[in-house]
């Protein structure tokens, strides 16, 4: 009877060992999955990302590129695909600019550069042709040369404020900006004002 019964627990405590070692490696092989993916994702965050976006003053035409990743960006290349005929000169300022021309051999992270592009004669614009249709294409922090293409409908943006493109950053400091000329040309008539009294 006691022979049995410790083999009965040999048994069982020889099974829950096995259990126990099977779920551990199933954990074991889960957590380094998890933490491939994590530190990928990481990796996807930091490397730069570069992209080309429009933003309009009035009726003028910004270009903007942008890297909106974590790290810098080299040897960044843009290429107007497309001619641009509801614009002054067709674009043709845009692309003799330095920047398109030769490229950019660095853009650090979160910086933005705005090329103006002209003003833009929306009544030329039609369906078809109303696009901006680029490629642009950098190193990342390895060397590896990434490309892309962006199509972007200006139409869309027809009759959009000025305020629409800019941060709440941007429009806290014209704000103040707008405050401080007031206060300034106020105190410029209070003196002058003051002077005119005192004139005898």
């Amino acid at each position: 009877m006691e022979v049995n019964t410790a083999a009965t627990v040999q048994a069982v405590a020889a099974g829950v060992a096995a259990g126990t070692t099977i779920w551990l490696a199933y954990l074991t092989a889960r957590y380094v999955t998890l933490t491939q993916s994590m530190l990928s994702a990481m990796r996807e965050v930091r490397e730069p990302a570069v992209e080309i976006d429009v933003e309009f003053e009035d009726d003028f035409l910004l270009l903007v590129v942008v890297n909106r990743g974590g790290t810098p960006a080299a040897d960044v290349r843009i290429q107007i695909a497309s001619p641009l005929r509801w614009l002054d000169a067709e674009g043709a300022h845009l692309t003799r600019l330095p920047a398109f021309r030769d490229g950019i051999d660095f853009l650090a992270p979160g910086r933005a550069l705005k090329f103006h592009g002209g003003h833009v004669n929306w009544k030329l614009m039609t369906a078809a042709e109303s696009h901006v249709n680029a490629g642009i294409s950098y190193l990342d922090s390895g060397r590896k040369r990434i490309s892309r293409s962006v199509s972007i409908n200006v139409r869309q943006y027809e009759g959009a404020h000025v305020d629409s493109f800019r941060t709440p950053a941007e429009s806290i400091a014209t704000s103040l900006s707008e405050m401080n000329r007031r206060e300034f040309h106020a105190d410029v008539e209070r003196q002058r004002e003051a002077t005119r009294l005192k004139a005898p």
